[in-house]
């Protein structure tokens, strides 16, 4: 409605679901560690969870080698999300805290 009267328009999308899969898995860990004092066997599960991860594409029947993950969060699992901002929130701030 505001375009048909002739006013400017800014519009800004972000695309978070490429940012899933450029997380990686040791730094993840160590920011779990840290972050949420997880350690011992808590901290191995979700190490053999994110590092034992392969990904193939399928098309028209056919199938592309399996190739191992290095990096990314599953997406459509309950913790996913989760491990993505707390990962994220702490890049901001250490990356804020460096600039003051």
């Amino acid at each position: 409605m505001e375009t048909d009267k002739g006013m400017v328009m800014l519009v800004v999308l972000l695309d978070y679901s490429a940012a899933f899969d450029t997380v990686d898995h040791s730094i993840v860990l160590q920011i779990l560690g840290k972050l949420c004092g997880l350690s011992g066997s808590a901290l191995q599960w979700l190490a053999t969870y994110l590092q034992s991860r392969t990904c193939a594409v399928v098309a028209r029947g056919m199938s592309s080698d399996t190739v191992q993950l290095e990096c990314s969060l599953p997406q459509g699992s309950s913790l996913g999300p989760l491990k993505f901002v707390i990962c994220a929130a702490e890049l901001i701030t250490r990356d804020t805290l460096s600039v003051l």
